[in-house]
């Protein structure tokens, strides 16, 4: 799953939050994010936590979501 959608990402240009355009790309991969800045989980309801994972923003469902070991 993981790699299906790292590879669907590459060949979307990855993601680009603000205006960027790397060497002409431009990251069209932001259009499937479906919790990234939101409060709400889409498919749950629940709230959307913000962690930081090496100095870098993550959005996750901590419902749909579950940490695995």
């Amino acid at each position: 799953m993981a790699i299906d959608v790292l590879n669907s990402a590459i060949e979307q240009g990855g993601t680009t939050i603000h205006s960027f355009d790397a060497n002409g790309i431009h990251g069209l991969f932001q259009v499937k994010l479906k919790v990234h800045g939101q409060k709400e989980c889409p498919d749950c309801h629940h709230e959307i936590k913000k962690i930081m994972v090496h100095q870098r923003g993550t959005y996750f469902c901590p419902q749909c979501q579950k940490k695995r070991y």
